[in-house]
């Protein structure tokens, strides 16, 4: 999927519209690139897995922009809704998903989260700011994180990494480290005429 916006999508019980959902018994093979997802009543993306169905298709997504999911554009908001950025599994089912150069802001529960996927998946140069939980949570599996960042304009919960974590990753333990300095300010994006994603915060464009 590439240079493509998923916005405002609600169900009746408020768990389940995502903005892209590649989950369940989805194939192998699946990309998204250059995309948004923002004010979905649940989750941005959802990679969810099921004993029932087994192992989905490693995901790829890159280049992309996930925020203030969770909460509608008209303000509304549902009890059941997961929030977050970026879901990438479920049931304890390790799958080998590429989350690379994305961004996950202001959602309402976690940016970027395992969501009990055990897996090997790469994990590198993310950017996560002022999701209400957490902005990373990885507490299993062996996934490699290279070159993440994590920023709050206040307190919040530390981020939780289990796996592969070098210094090259700036992850959030009560202070912003010296590169949130580049992301302050008002986020706004926009599509290039070549379908790329241009996001900025405060004027200043994201270069990754």
């Amino acid at each position: 999927m590439l240079s493509v916006l998923s916005h405002d999508n609600a169900d009746s019980d408020g768990e389940d519209a995502d903005g892209f959902a590649a989950k369940l018994t989805v194939g192998s093979g699946n990309v998204f690139r250059y995309a948004v997802a923002r004010n979905n009543i649940d989750d941005g993306w959802d990679l969810y897995t099921k004993t029932d169905t087994g192992a989905i298709g490693a995901v790829t997504i890159e280049d992309s922009l996930s925020y203030d999911n969770g909460t509608l554009s008209d303000g509304g908001q549902a009890g059941n809704g997961d929030r977050n950025g970026y879901k990438l599994g479920g049931e304890d089912i390790g799958v080998n998903h590429v989350i690379r150069r994305n961004i996950a802001y202001n959602n309402g529960k976690h940016g970027f989260t395992y969501n009990r996927n055990p897996g090997a998946m790469t994990v590198s140069d993310n950017i996560s700011i002022d999701n209400t939980e957490r902005n990373y949570t990885f507490e299993a599996g062996s996934s490699v994180f290279r070159n993440n960042v994590s920023c709050r304009a206040g307190s919040g919960s530390n981020d939780k990494i289990v796996g592969n974590a070098d210094s090259s990753n700036q992850f959030w333990s009560g202070t912003n480290g010296s590169r949130c300095a580049s992301y302050s300010g008002a986020l706004n994006w926009s599509f290039a005429a070549d379908g790329r994603l241009v996001v900025t915060f405060g004027g200043t464009r994201v270069t990754r």
